[in-house]
């Protein structure tokens, strides 16, 4: 049976530089760009007895429709990048959240 375990969240700070950016090359407004990135987080996991049925697609935070995306699988101890999830058995998980709020259950 699949066993998650929070490791940590992590936001970002992200400078004038790079919202213009996100504003000009993807959202096309400052307003969208901030829209964007408020609330992304990074979040890590760590996944034990994973079952072949494990699947981070289905990761979300109660009450929102936004899902784990962009995700990177390593050993368990966090040393090595995977290439690839592993189909069972333990390890760990980074991936991105948009509009995550740490006080709401997840």
């Amino acid at each position: 049976m699949n066993s998650l375990s929070l490791i940590g969240t992590y936001r970002f700070d992200v400078s004038e530089q790079e919202m213009r950016f996100i504003a000009e090359h993807v959202c096309g407004s400052m307003e969208s760009a901030f829209q964007e990135v408020a609330g992304l987080t990074l979040v890590e996991i760590a996944v034990r007895n994973a079952s072949q049925d494990f699947d981070i697609g289905l990761l979300h935070q109660e009450g929102l429709d936004q899902v784990a995306w962009d995700e990177y699988y390593f050993s368990v101890d966090g040393t090595e990048l995977l290439n690839q999830q592993p189909r069972t058995g333990d390890f760990r998980v980074c991936f991105f959240l948009h509009l995550f709020q740490a006080t709401k259950n997840s």
